[in-house]
């Protein structure tokens, strides 16, 4: 996932920080003002500043901390995270499915007001797997 500190629709500008997280950890709720949580449990990290324009350091996110106005699921796996403005997870506010790629924002785009992503978690998503199988076994056939 992509996570972007100062812009909605997840459309980086030269003043974006944004970092780009993985792992295979599922079904964890991480809240995103203690990132040392998430690298505890194997997640890698990558931070880019100026818009992508730098990259601070392949795996060198540091603890500092980076709250979201927009994130992007581009997992390569068949995760479903759920997005929460508030900590522990609380009140999910986004969904993005597994292969969605659409930018989600914590409140519509309408709001003016700077609201920020501040938990998350991923699950597998058990549809991936029963379409991954059916298509096995078309190919086999």
């Amino acid at each position: 996932m992509t996570l972007y500190n100062n812009v909605r629709d997840c459309d980086a500008n030269e003043m974006t920080a944004y970092r780009v997280i993985k792992g295979t950890t599922k079904n964890k709720c991480y809240d995103l003002e203690y990132p040392e949580d998430m690298y505890a449990d194997g997640l890698i990290c990558d931070e880019f500043t100026r818009g992508g324009g730098r990259r601070n350091g392949k795996f060198n996110c540091g603890n500092e901390v980076l709250r979201p106005m927009s994130v992007i699921v581009d997992s390569d796996g068949p995760a479903v995270c759920s997005f929460s403005n508030n900590k522990g997870c609380s009140g999910a506010v986004a969904e993005a499915p597994a292969f969605d790629y659409t930018c989600q924002n914590p409140l519509d785009t309408q709001s003016m007001s700077r609201q920020f992503f501040r938990s998350f978690k991923c699950t597998v998503s058990y549809l991936y797997f029963a379409l991954l199988t059916l298509r096995k076994l078309t190919i086999a056939c």
